[in-house]
């Protein structure tokens, strides 16, 4: 082959001297070289492994957020006492002192209405 042969590209049709050929074609690797570089770091960011155990646990989670029986609780940051006394209603219901458990629960009320009504 002369030093001036070319050759020709199946995709460009276009014709390249030798030089020019070789040149081309390192071009070429190296931006593949890049892409697959990015491509291979998208798939680690997009691991769909990670992606699912994460689903997974937030679907979970979720799960056993509504499986919880729903309670209010009304906690001022400046006062436990309302706190305290919801608590002690919680414990003697549960005990079945019903006659001091309403006597709680309306000091508890007035309290909170109370406390309402001024906000």
């Amino acid at each position: 082959m002369s030093k001036w042969s070319s050759y020709t590209y199946n995709g460009y049709q276009k014709c390249f001297c030798i030089r020019h050929f070789t040149e081309h074609r390192k071009e070429l690797d190296g931006r593949m070289s890049e892409v697959v570089q990015e491509f291979n770091q998208l798939h680690e960011v997009l691991k769909p492994q990670d992606i699912v155990h994460f689903l997974l646990s937030r679907i979970e989670e979720l799960h056993r957020m509504l499986e919880r029986p729903p309670n209010i609780e009304i906690v001022e940051h400046d006062s436990k006492s309302s706190f305290i006394r919801m608590i002690k209603v919680m414990e003697k219901s549960n005990s079945g002192t019903d006659s001091t458990i309403n006597q709680t629960q309306a000091q508890s009320r007035s309290s909170i209405e109370s406390k309402l009504s001024g906000i």
